[in-house]
């Protein structure tokens, strides 16, 4: 099995895990019950349609995280106030 490749991202770009991931290890004793539970974690799952606004609000403060720009606590508390602010003025208020 190969893996797909990517283009490089530009030197000054950080790059940022995403995704979730799940491991099933050889010695577990209920493989079946958790194949189950994990199919039933990935396909539950709502979207808000906020959810590419608040995502690109944190990449873009995590970006500075990265880069030294900011701390973790003072990027996450300016997300959270500019992902509320565009929530507001979706709902008029």
């Amino acid at each position: 099995m190969t893996l797909p490749t990517f283009e490089e991202p530009a030197a000054n770009e950080p790059v940022l895990p995403t995704g979730h991931f799940f491991a099933l290890p050889k010695t577990g004793k209920h493989p079946q019950e958790v194949l189950r539970a994990i199919g039933g974690i990935v396909s539950v799952r709502r979207v808000s349609k906020y959810e590419n606004d608040a995502g690109a609000v944190l990449k873009k403060k995590f970006a500075d995280v990265i880069s030294g720009r900011k701390d973790l606590n003072s990027a996450l508390r300016e997300a959270d106030e500019e992902i509320v602010l565009k929530i507001k003025a979706d709902l008029g208020q």
